[in-house]
């Protein structure tokens, strides 16, 4: 194999760490990188279970990750290589792939809202890593659309069918589909809380739901961690439809 320089296919993710968390943006698009021959025997560490797994600061807190165990003899430049026992933030959070640390400001980051059925809700935070279900089997957007009126009803947490706070990838991709591609690798359930809700009745079966879940209590029944909701608004969801 020739020395000197080459070229390495890699597919490279944008990290970010100054929130408290590891956010792995969506993957950028591959790239052949310039790599430099460093001799015979490969330089493959492992960090976390992975092998080959190597950053470069953007940015303060930002780096470009990837890993690539065929790259061997030849090293990309300008990356480093993670080891274990590496305690830099960038190989913290690109070897060990960890469930994301929910910051205590999760909820804020909640932008992406939807809905469905008689009633789903959801919200999830732009990566797709963190999100908010609540599903209520008490028939209100029927009751709505049947009598043409406006339904307001308070359901305190003894009587929620489903309120969670789950983490994972892709979750926009989970909820209100009947063809779920996302992933699920944490749930904490509502052990507090109330949620009000109001369903103003629509066409052919539609509705429409705003609901705020206040000072609601959340705990991972695997280990007992817990998180904290004080308010949080799902605003004018359009619901009564069915996946599919």
């Amino acid at each position: 194999m020739p020395q000197g320089l080459g070229c390495g296919w890699v597919e490279l993710e944008v990290l970010e760490t100054t929130r408290d968390y590891c956010e792995f943006d969506a993957v950028v698009e591959g790239r052949c990188i310039q790599t430099h021959y460093q001799g015979e025997g490969c330089i493959v560490a492992e960090c976390g279970g992975n092998t080959g797994t190597y950053y470069r600061e953007l940015s303060h807190g930002t780096y470009e990750v990837f890993s690539n165990t065929g790259l061997c003899e030849h090293q990309p430049d300008g990356y480093t290589l993670c080891m274990d026992g590496d305690e830099h933030e960038a190989c913290q959070c690109a070897c060990t792939r960890t469930d994301p640390v929910l910051p205590p400001n999760f909820a804020d980051l909640l932008l992406t809202q939807g809905g469905c059925g008689d009633v789903s809700l959801y919200g999830v935070d732009r990566t797709g890593r963190f999100a908010l279900y609540v599903y209520m089997d008490h028939g209100l957007v029927a009751q709505a659309n049947e009598t043409q009126t406006v339904i307001e009803h308070s359901i305190i947490h003894r009587d929620f069918t489903t309120v969670e706070v789950v983490t994972g990838t892709d979750l926009q991709d989970v909820f209100c589909t009947d063809a779920p591609t996302g992933t699920t690798d944490q749930r904490f359930v509502a052990h507090d809380g109330i949620l009000d809700i109001r369903i103003e009745p629509g066409q052919d079966g539609l509705a429409s739901a705003t609901a705020t879940l206040r000072d609601a209590l959340f705990v991972n029944e695997a280990d007992q961690s817990t998180v904290s909701i004080d308010s949080y608004t799902f605003q004018s969801i359009s619901v009564g439809w069915l996946p599919g």
